[in-house]
């Protein structure tokens, strides 16, 4: 069983990797209004599902990161 500060710590890294996914998505779907519909359409579809693949994730970690406090004694 991996330590719970490590696991922590991992969650915390994950969650800011999936943060900055989610930045760098929404730049991108705010670029996709230059794009010919054609285009704009095949595009703006993958990257929307990604978008919400990565929020779905986000909001797991946000659950296993309060799970983790609530059976975890407090850190000293």
């Amino acid at each position: 069983m991996i330590p719970t500060n490590e696991l922590r710590t991992a969650i915390r890294e994950v969650e800011a990797e999936i943060t900055e996914a989610e930045s760098d998505l929404a730049k991108v779907i705010g670029a996709l209004a230059s794009l010919p519909r054609a285009e704009k359409v095949r595009v703006s579809q993958v990257v929307e599902e990604a978008f919400a693949r990565l929020r779905t994730a986000h909001t797991r970690l946000d659950d296993l990161e309060r799970r983790l406090g609530e059976g975890s004694p407090p850190e000293t």
